[in-house]
């Protein structure tokens, strides 16, 4: 449970740092180093796709939320 927090507390601050256009850098960022670090094997839950998905939905958030402050 605690690496699952990890892994979705990376996706919020990727989502929050990353851009709409950058999505192929938050996978480089959340696969490259896992898979350094805890080797090619995904496992039972592949944790850096969970990092990945909400990131995304955090960053279209984000952009949703922009758009309704917009004047």
């Amino acid at each position: 449970m605690a690496i699952l927090g990890c892994y979705l507390l990376t996706g919020v601050i990727l989502g929050f740092i990353a851009e709409s256009q950058s999505y192929v850098w938050v996978i480089l960022v959340a696969y490259i180093p896992a898979h350094l670090i805890a080797g090619w094997s995904f496992g039972g839950l592949p944790y850096s796709t969970l990092a990945f998905g909400v990131s995304y939905s955090v960053c279209q958030a984000k952009r949703k939320r922009q758009l309704i402050l917009q004047t």
